[in-house]
């Protein structure tokens, strides 16, 4: 193969390994009149998010969808770095299940009989009920 046309202009002998438009082009030459190679644009960074500024709004009574569409963030974020709202819903998984027996022996001795005799009459009522079909 021939030299490279534009280097031997300068007075540098390399041989040519492509040819572009009938000028023979070493590799380096070749590489030098193609468009450069695009660059990755760096995302844009998000601001920091104030989470102590966040948890007071939640404090206060903002819904956590405005909080959210105030800050840029999901929903799930907001959930994620702040606690609920005091004095606001408790969650299920930490209710506690209080059942009627339970709640009729805080109150008194008169509660808890009556809620046994209610108890009685309907256990009556499924004796003779199963005896009917026996």
């Amino acid at each position: 193969m021939p030299d490279c046309k534009p280097c031997a202009d300068n007075g540098i002998i390399v041989p040519a390994m492509r040819v572009v438009n009938g000028v023979p082009k070493c590799d380096a030459c070749f590489r030098n009149e193609q468009a450069p190679p695009p660059t990755k644009e760096q995302p844009e960074m998000k601001p920091k998010i104030d989470w102590r500024e966040a948890q007071k709004r939640r404090d206060a009574g903002e819904s956590v969808a405005d909080i959210a569409e105030s800050l840029g963030c999901s929903d799930v974020n907001v959930y994620t770095h702040t606690h609920k709202a005091k004095g606001g819903a408790t969650p299920r998984a930490t209710r506690t299940v209080t059942r009627k027996k339970e709640k009729s022996v805080e109150t008194g001795k008169g509660d808890l009989l009556t809620s046994l005799r209610a108890e009685r009459e309907e256990l009556d009522r499924v004796i003779a009920f199963l005896e009917k079909r026996a």
